[in-house]
């Protein structure tokens, strides 16, 4: 009893002592340090006690990055940091005898050093950048170092994220349903985030049709924010399905906010990837109503949408806009001259077609250094993977997205796994396919933050992949009778 006195006056002390070692601190080392100090500190205990926490930090901060909100500073301690920490956490286990099971599946491994050599190639032709490309694109500088590490390192901790959630899945026996609530509550909280900015600017939609950058202050370009959520909506979509009671009504609440957040960054590419998710589901679950009730919708949705976003949606039939129009004039007004940019990109892939010419070879390219293009990359995928990595990149990426929508599928129909679980993967079954659709006027290869959520599927996939036979394995084989007769069966797995 007198503990429980006590109580109110001991959290009353250690918050007082909190509030003076943090004014202390900022006032002696500045706000940025303190950022980085407390963010280091709290992903160090997180991920030495439980890699959930550490997961759960990188999910909330990774569709971040670049933005102003947090100290690049901190948002590199989160993403070097969790790697660093995680193999640590690996060696420790090593010592005491009690390793963590990393599922290593051919095809990941093939998806990694496809990347890394990509890279490799890419760090020799470095001094082809010119000054007047990186001046264009806002690159203050670009060495050895920025390549390196700010974008192959970077770009792999997503990886190592995915196989800490693979890990994790096996270590906690395939209760992994917060991996599943962080990915759909972070997804909630970017879309809230647009809504702020939309609403500072007066809800100026006139902005997202002008601007491709207007949601910059996340971190995010308008394509890639797109990306980004329509694939948290694909799980959400599937789940939906598959739920019941509270939980279908809450799903549905999730799904409704993220295609609303697509919607809000006019990002036609991203459009199709929803609409491809749409009509997997419907294919999936033979729902023609719902397909019917969903043009009609978005019909109704379109009418009545501000003028601006309408005339971004048909831009092409009515307006002339291009991307590339300031250097070479009004390119395909439908692809934002896109078209003007791939045949103009094309020839490059003969330069090196066995093995390409590195990671991000259009900052290279030729059409780039005569002052013709200034983005770093070439606005369709496919060509991206013939232009950094060859004929050997396109094998690799068809054997890996190949891997993984077999993956999903199979885990989708697995009855071992919960309806929800099954619905996760469908979803992201359906996730994968409007992302390659996706790539076609956008998207990357190689890990990018556009595809955290896909990464975190990958994870759940690869763990659970690895779980499930270990488990079967396990269980004893009991004889039970079968239905109508005397006689005993062996129960077939799933």
């Amino acid at each position: 009893m007198a503990n429980d006195k006590a109580l109110p006056a001991i959290v009353l002390i250690c918050a007082t002592l909190l509030a003076l070692l943090l004014g202390a601190t900022a006032a002696l080392l500045g706000v940025e340090v303190q950022a980085v100090l407390v963010v280091g500190l709290l992903m160090g205990a997180a991920l030495l006690y439980s890699p959930a926490l550490a997961v759960t930090l990188f999910i909330f901060v990774m569709p971040y990055n670049g933005s102003v909100l947090i100290p690049r500073a901190a948002q590199n301690l989160v993403f070097f940091g969790m790697v660093a920490l995680f193999f640590a956490r690996y060696a420790m286990r090593m010592t005491i005898g009690k390793p963590l099971q990393l599922p290593m599946p051919r095809e990941m491994l093939l998806y990694i050093l496809l990347v890394t050599m990509a890279t490799a190639i890419g760090t020799l032709h470095l001094k082809e950048m010119t000054a007047s490309f990186m001046l264009r694109s806002g690159i203050e500088s670009y060495g050895l170092k920025e390549y390196v590490l700010g974008l192959y390192a970077k770009q792999m901790s997503i990886v190592v994220m995915a196989g800490i959630i693979a890990a994790a899945v096996i270590e906690r026996k395939g209760k992994a349903g917060w991996v599943v609530a962080v990915t759909l509550a972070s997804g909630v909280i970017f879309v809230g985030m647009m809504l702020v900015i939309l609403a500072q600017t007066g809800f100026s939609f006139d902005q997202l049709r002008t601007s491709r950058r207007f949601f910059a202050s996340l971190g995010r370009q308008n394509n890639g924010a797109g990306g980004l959520l329509f694939l948290a909506f694909a799980s959400s979509l599937f789940m939906w399905e598959m739920a019941k009671g509270k939980m279908k009504l809450l799903l549905f609440g999730v799904s409704i906010l993220l295609m609303g957040g697509v919607i809000l960054t006019a990002s036609r590419g991203a459009m199709i990837g929803l609409l491809t998710v749409l009509l997997v589901y419907v294919i999936q679950f033979r729902r023609l109503r719902a397909a019917f009730a969903v043009v009609l919708v978005a019909a109704i949705g379109f009418a009545l949408a501000p003028e601006s976003v309408q005339e971004r949606m048909l831009q092409g039939t009515q307006t002339r806009y291009s991307i590339v129009e300031a250097a070479k004039g009004p390119g395909d007004e439908v692809t934002s001259g896109r078209i003007d940019i791939w045949r103009q990109l094309a020839p490059e892939v003969l330069r090196n077609p066995v093995i390409g010419r590195g990671l991000f070879s259009t900052q290279w390219s030729e059409y780039a250094r005569t002052g013709g293009y200034w983005a770093s990359h070439p606005h369709n995928m496919y060509l991206g993977i013939a232009m950094d990595a060859g004929i050997v990149g396109v094998i690799v990426m068809f054997l890996f997205y190949r891997y993984l929508w077999r993956g999903f599928r199979r885990l989708g129909r697995d009855e071992r796994l919960s309806p929800i679980m099954r619905g996760y993967f469908l979803g992201a079954s359906a996730g994968l396919l409007g992302y390659l659709v996706f790539g076609l006027p956008n998207g990357f290869f190689h890990p990018s933050t556009d595809q955290l959520y896909l990464w975190v599927a990958i994870g759940l996939m690869v763990g659970y992949s690895a779980l499930l036979p270990q488990r079967q394995a396990a269980s004893p084989v009991r004889p039970v009778p079968s239905q109508g007769s005397g006689r005993w069966r062996v129960p077939q797995p799933h």
